[in-house]
């Protein structure tokens, strides 16, 4: 179900609402694809809008690479892919 509801706000474009899906599904339910999709939304908020990676504050930065260890430790494959590495 997560995935479907994950899908449609992506084909929106509503970034707001699937980082609150993913949020919530990731801290209430443990949902390691939704930890993943929170690292993803906010590194890629970054590149989208021009601000390069170098640009994310500590605090964001902080939070991305939290969610991507915690995907990591349930063994989620997109997240132990080459491209997610946590980010200095």
């Amino acid at each position: 179900m997560y995935d479907s509801i994950y899908d449609r706000l992506h084909d929106d474009g509503s970034v707001d609402a699937m980082l609150s899906l993913s949020l919530i599904m990731a801290n209430k339910y443990g949902y390691a694809k939704a930890c993943y999709d929170v690292y993803e939304i906010l590194t890629t908020i970054y590149s989208v809008y021009g601000l390069g990676e170098d640009s994310i504050d500590d605090i964001t930065l902080q939070m991305a690479n939290e969610y991507l260890e915690k995907s990591k430790m349930t063994k989620n494959v997109e997240s132990n892919s080459e491209k997610s590495t946590l980010l200095k």
